[in-house]
């Protein structure tokens, strides 16, 4: 739930400003990074490379800051942002199909 919340909270850009988004981008990666550790043995190639996209939405976002007369790079984070909340969005789809499935059964 932490981690869906965190997610809001960093998606929410416009509402929440740039402090709250750059604080819970941090939280985000952490719970992540320990959501990944603790379902490790259930994980396949794609929900690596999920965890990567977001590491590289991460770096993007960390490289903008620093990098702030370079459009291109806050660009390519605007671009990898919305490309991982997609494929966040279809993880979590599956993750309560997959659980919904599992509730039928008992």
């Amino acid at each position: 739930m932490l981690l869906l919340i965190s997610l809001m909270l960093t998606i929410a850009v416009p509402v929440t400003g740039i402090i709250i988004h750059k604080l819970a981008a941090l939280i985000f990666l952490i719970l992540c990074v320990v959501h990944t550790l603790v379902e490790r043995k259930y994980m396949n190639r794609n929900k690596y490379l999920l965890l990567m996209l977001v590491l590289v939405d991460f770096g993007s976002g960390i490289l903008g800051m620093i990098l702030k007369e370079m459009r291109w790079v806050l660009d390519f984070h605007r671009v990898i942002s919305i490309v991982s909340v997609g494929v966040l969005s279809i993880h979590l789809f599956m993750y309560h199909k997959r659980m919904g499935v599992v509730c039928r059964k008992q």
